[in-house]
Parts: structure tokens; C-alpha cells; sequence
């Protein structure tokens, strides 16, 4: 049986206009504490703009280090609101959720002290990981509807090009009829966890969040003309802009 939804889903392409990393402008800040006052600024607006339309903010966070640097810094404002916030995980590593490579795991040290866990909903990682994708799936049609649209995808992009955990000459990016994934990564020797294209290529708005200067070369490299890799194919409908910090 079909999961909800999963027979309804666009196909990339058919949008009347879709963003990229090659055309999406870039706001480079020069030292962290730049980088993080942009950033929440940034999600205070678009949190203010769901709940005004929607009554709701629903955002996908990335997994990392640099990520996390953000979310403690979101943390860190006990007057910043966390009420009809729901947030996923873009990816998952096949851990349990309290292993130290865990993405649900980081989040929640995180948003240590303030409401922000309770608005997490982790991947299932007790099920085995085909069943874990379609748990999520049915999670997110569940909080943002049939097809799942997000306020706000935050992602990253590693050294090879991917991004959540669409990797390189796998799988999962192929995938066109479902929101999330089971994906094997044969070069990393494990198997992820992965929101889809499809589902991706939803968000109201896309943030890609990189730190340091050596992330620049891989930054140029996704975004020239012909470029193939994961983070160069994602096609998204709404808004999408990268936030660089050139300091770790």
C-alpha cells in the first residue's frame, strides 16, 4: 500500500520557475557572530511570515557541526518563541538517537534548555531503515500536509558536493515517488536517511549554511555551469540562499 501522498508528487521541472545554487545570491559574513545575527534574523522573519499565513513553522534542520553553531545560538534568546514550531530532520545517520553521531541527538544538545525540543521529531531509527523512511514520510504529510511543504529547508554542503545525505553516485538521487529514503552510501560504508528532491524541492524557502574559508572552492565548484553534484540538481520552488561564513 502506498503511503499517503506518494502518488501525488510533482515532478522537477514542472514548476512555472525554479532556484538553484548557480543563480541563488550569497551573503558572506566575515566573522561568526556576523554570520549568526544574520541567520536569526533571518529565521525570526520567516517564522513571523508562517505564522501570520499559516499559524505554523515548520523547518527541516540540517545535520553538523556548523548547524549546530546555530541552533545554540537560536537557544540562547529565552525570549525568541518556539510555540506551533515543528522540526524535522533533513537526514538521518542508522544510529540510535542517542549516539554520538546521531543528527536528532546533536539538535537536541543543542536546543539544550529551551522549548525548541520539544518541537523535534526525530527519524525513527529503531525500525529498520526502509521502514523508517516510510514512518517519516507518513510524519511529514502528517504536519505539512499532502504534498509536504516546508517553511524553511536549512542545508549544507559536504567536500564531495552532497547535501542532506544525498550523496555522490547514489541511490537516493534518483528517487522521483516518495518524500524520504533509506539510502546506502557504499563510499562511507553506511547507510543514511534522506528527505528526497521532491520533498526538498517544496520549501517555501532554502538556506544553505556553510562555515569557513575552505568551503569556498566547493561552493564555486557546485555552482558553475555543467556542474554534477547532489547540491548542484536540487531545483527548488521557493526562495533559496546561502549564508557563508568565512570563519569557523
Amino acid at each position: 500500500m502506498a503511503v499517503a501522498g506518494w502518488l501525488r508528487i510533482p515532478v522537477l521541472g514542472k514548476f512555472d520557475l525554479l532556484n538553484s545554487l548557480a543563480t541563488t545570491p550569497i551573503t558572506i559574513s566575515a566573522t561568526r557572530e556576523e554570520w549568526l545575527s544574520t541567520l536569526a534574523t533571518e529565521w525570526d522573519h520567516l517564522r513571523d511570515e508562517a505564522m501570520a499565513a499559516r499559524g505554523q513553522f515548520i523547518v527541516a534542520l540540517s545535520g553538523g557541526s556548523t548547524p549546530g553553531i546555530f541552533y545554540r545560538h537560536l537557544a540562547c534568546d529565552p525570549t525568541r518563541s518556539w510555540d506551533n514550531t515543528v522540526l524535522l530532520l533533513g537526514d538521518e545517520r542508522t544510529v540510535p538517537c542517542d549516539h554520538p553521531e546521531s543528527n536528532a541527538r546533536m539538535a537536541r544538545e543543542a536546543f539544550a534548555g529551551c522549548a525548541a525540543t520539544e518541537c523535534l521529531r526525530p527519524w525513527n531509527t529503531d525500525l529498520p531503515p526502509a521502514e523508517a523512511a516510510v514512518d517519516y514520510s507518513s510524519q511529514l504529510c502528517a504536519v505539512a500536509g499532502t504534498p509536504p511543504v516546508l517553511d524553511l529547508s536549512l542545508l549544507g554542503i559536504g567536500t564531495d558536493g552532497h547535501t542532506a545525505s544525498l550523496f555522490p553516485g547514489t541511490r537516493a538521487l534518483t528517487i522521483r515517488d516518495r518524500w524520504a529514503t533509506e539510502n546506502e552510501v557504499p563510499q562511507l560504508a553506511t547507510c543514511r536517511l534522506t528527505l528526497t528532491y521532491p520533498c526538498l524541492s517544496l520549501a517555501r524557502h532554502t538556506c544553505f549554511l556553510l562555515a569557513g574559508a575552505d568551503k569556498s572552492l566547493i561552493l564555486d565548484e557546485v555552482r558553475r555551469s555543467g556542474a554534477n553534484y547532489p547540491s548542484s540538481h536540487l531545483q527548488v520552488a521557493g526562495s533559496l540562499c546561502v549564508y557563508h561564513c568565512l570563519s569557523r
